[in-house]
């Protein structure tokens, strides 16, 4: 019983984790996300925001994203993604 529980205790603290993460990367607070430099089609944009909710550490985060285009359908990334042999090709 007591993997059992430490199981689950785990697969609360993942849920936390990813949830807390989403909520960090998502813009659905209205914060701008800023591009840095000029391309076009790959580009770095970042955005901050105080993080100030219970359990939280207070401060400020500042979340960082890159992307680039592939002349790739998102079903073939996926899949190739998901293939854990395939990843480095």
């Amino acid at each position: 019983a007591n993997s059992v529980e430490a199981r689950r205790s785990i697969m609360h603290l993942a849920g936390r984790m990813v949830r807390l993460f989403s909520i960090s990367i998502s813009s659905a607070g209205g914060q701008a996300w800023t591009a840095l430099g000029s391309a076009v089609d790959d580009s770095v944009r970042i955005t901050t925001r105080k993080s100030t909710g219970p359990g939280q550490p207070h401060g400020v985060i500042l979340c960082g994203v890159s992307s680039t285009w592939l002349p790739f359908s998102h079903l073939q990334v996926f899949e190739l993604l998901r293939c854990e042999k395939r990843r480095s090709q």
